[in-house]
């Protein structure tokens, strides 16, 4: 029983994203889960307004070894003040001498006191090798 539970958990804590989904209520456009994506990455989806501060949240591409390569803000395409689900869009460039798995993370904005527990979605891509 104690497995099934600490699995749930795992589980819960970080589940990759993919089109369509709404993995901790985030809903991704582009690119698509396993996709082959060129540098720059431009990521595309509609998130909660909670999502936000100022308009942006952060993302990050992470390499086959898990470290950040690329860091940028996804930035509200339309008034993040007004209730309910907003476009955004994020600008990843990177560099990498082959094809690897890369990571796409979005982490929505923890600005309230006492913070809130981390929401993230991961999208799964293949980073193309850049010249």
């Amino acid at each position: 029983m104690r497995a099934l539970i600490l699995v749930a958990l795992l589980l819960g804590c970080s589940q990759p994203g993919a089109p369509g989904s709404s993995v901790t209520d985030i809903e991704i456009t582009a690119p698509q889960s396993g996709a082959t994506a060129p540098s720059p990455i431009l990521v595309e989806g509609v998130a909660p307004q909670d999502w936000y501060f100022e308009a942006i949240f952060d993302a990050q591409l992470l390499d086959a070894s898990g470290a950040v390569i690329a860091e940028a803000p996804a930035r509200a395409q339309t008034d993040w003040t007004v209730p309910g689900p907003v476009p955004f869009v994020a600008e990843l460039s990177y560099t990498s001498p082959t094809e690897q798995a890369g990571t796409i993370v979005l982490i929505a904005d923890s600005t309230g006191e006492p913070a809130p527990p981390r929401r993230e979605t991961r999208i799964p891509v293949l980073l193309a090798a850049t010249p």
